[in-house]
């Protein structure tokens, strides 16, 4: 039991060692782990992302919004920089380009807007989209707002696109910009076509015609034109980004110079494309950070926590056997009846024959079975010849030992008595002579003893 035990014990220690190894390296390798796990999120949460991103378009990969129409329009025959004295002067061109112009024209006017009590500013497109969160009170409104406003707005009416691009979106408008009406053979009919029925006529066709490129674009609800674009996503978000250049996909481009129109039988309504605001998909890093230091943080957290279980565990488990064990080595020593049975036992002789010693050994044992623990001169005598006659030791080497220790001479140095040193010194180096017949050691014993009394 006691060798047992103290595998046991050895085994137990070695273990906890282990554990205790394999959860520190553990510990250390988290953050190793959680740059490598955040690296992946980050592809992941990426292409999650531009899902959410898509998932914001109704139709396809642009959506093209009737953002105002029907407000009054204000153009000019000739040069428009000239005759609006407005501070829009990107959105117009000077008459030089009129010689692009269809050759079946009789005249031709040019938005020249009013400068309003306002400025949009450069950026034509978030301009406009913050004057319809201030003064359109009706968010539920689809279909484009009507306005009696001036400035921009008296384009006469604009449309709101959203692009897909790359990883984000780009926001431009398109508006009209010149109005020419055409040569008529008839020409009476021509003495009543005015602006707003040629700008009407522009509209309806590019919202409503099957033949317009633009039919399968249009989504009515202007909200998602106007507001910010949102996804909700823990690592990237859309965040505004400057553009140099206009970049959008479609036909039409930023310096159009009349090559974009919609014709009907009595004349031309030209658009363009103005405006450019970009939202890109941008890694919120000190978002990520925090949510890398959290995971770490937990990570360590449940380790030192799963470590305190296991090895607490294997503790208990070590301390209950170290427990088993210390009580086992100090159990009492058997009585010295018991052990000169128990070496005097027949038995011992057999496997290793020897006639003679069979035969004292088969004397002692009956001898010592009708004797009892009190009758210690019999159990002497009985020990003297089974020491002398069979070759055995019934003192054991713990028991030599814990002797030594208390003859040690160090033990009366302090204080120091030459006589007893000299007596302990003596009995010491007997001692040291290892395995000795109980008799003699029972004259050490008492020769100890006489030393402390």
């Amino acid at each position: 039991m006691k060798r047992i035990a103290f595998v046991i014990v050895v085994v137990l220690t070695i273990s906890i060692l282990v554990v205790a190894v394999v959860f520190r390296n553990h510990y250390n390798m988290v953050p190793d782990e959680a740059t490598k796990l955040f690296e992946n999120n980050k592809k992941e949460m990426l292409s999650l992302a531009n899902k959410q991103v898509d998932s914001l378009f109704v139709n396809g990969d642009t959506n093209i919004y009737p953002i105002y129409f029907n407000c009054k329009p204000r153009y000019v025959e000739g040069n428009p920089w000239v005759n609006s004295g407005t501070s829009f002067r990107e959105i117009l061109y000077p008459t030089k380009y009129e010689d692009r112009l269809p050759k079946d024209i009789k005249s031709t006017y040019h938005f020249a807007p009013e400068n309003p009590g306002y400025r949009i500013g450069k950026d034509i497109v978030e301009g406009i989209k913050m004057e319809i969160k201030l003064k359109n009170t009706n968010k539920e409104k689809k279909g484009g707002i009507q306005v009696d406003w001036k400035g921009i707005w008296q384009s006469g009416w604009a449309l709101g696109v959203n692009e897909r691009w790359g990883d984000g979106i780009i926001q431009y408008i398109i508006i009209p910009y010149a109005v020419s009406f055409r040569k008529q053979n008839y020409g009476i009919l021509g003495d009543y076509l005015t602006i707003e029925s040629s700008l009407e006529s522009a509209y309806k066709f590019l919202t409503d015609s099957p033949q317009s490129d633009f039919k399968g674009n249009i989504v009515p609800d202007i909200n998602n034109f106007v507001y910010e674009p949102l996804i909700h996503n823990d690592y990237y978000c859309l965040l505004p980004k400057k553009v140099d250049q206009f970049i959008p996909r479609t036909t039409i481009t930023e310096s159009p110079a009349y090559s974009h129109y919609i014709i009907d039988e009595f004349s031309y309504v030209f658009i363009r494309a103005l405006g450019i605001k970009k939202y890109e998909l941008v890694l919120q890093e000190e978002h990520v950070n925090y949510l890398k230091d959290e995971y770490i943080k937990k990570e360590r957290e449940s380790i030192i926590e799963y470590g305190i279980i296991v090895c607490g565990g294997l503790g208990i488990i070590w301390g209950i056997f170290l427990i088993i064990l210390i009580i086992v080595s100090n159990k009492k020593q058997p009585s010295l009846l018991q052990r000169l049975k128990k070496q005097s036992n027949p038995r011992n002789f057999i496997e290793n024959y020897d006639k003679e010693k069979l035969e004292i050994a088969n004397s002692i044992y009956e001898k010592a079975l009708n004797i009892n623990d009190e009758d210690k001169e019999s159990i002497a005598s009985l020990i003297d010849e089974a020491e002398e006659k069979l070759g055995i030791f019934i003192v054991t080497k713990r028991e030599i030992k814990e002797l030594r220790d208390r003859c040690n001479p160090k033990n009366f140095m302090k204080p120091y008595n030459a006589d007893k040193i000299a007596k302990a010194n003596n009995i010491y180096g007997d001692l040291q002579k290892g395995r000795m017949s109980y008799r003699i050691f029972v004259e050490l014993r008492n020769k100890v003893d006489e030393l402390y009394s």
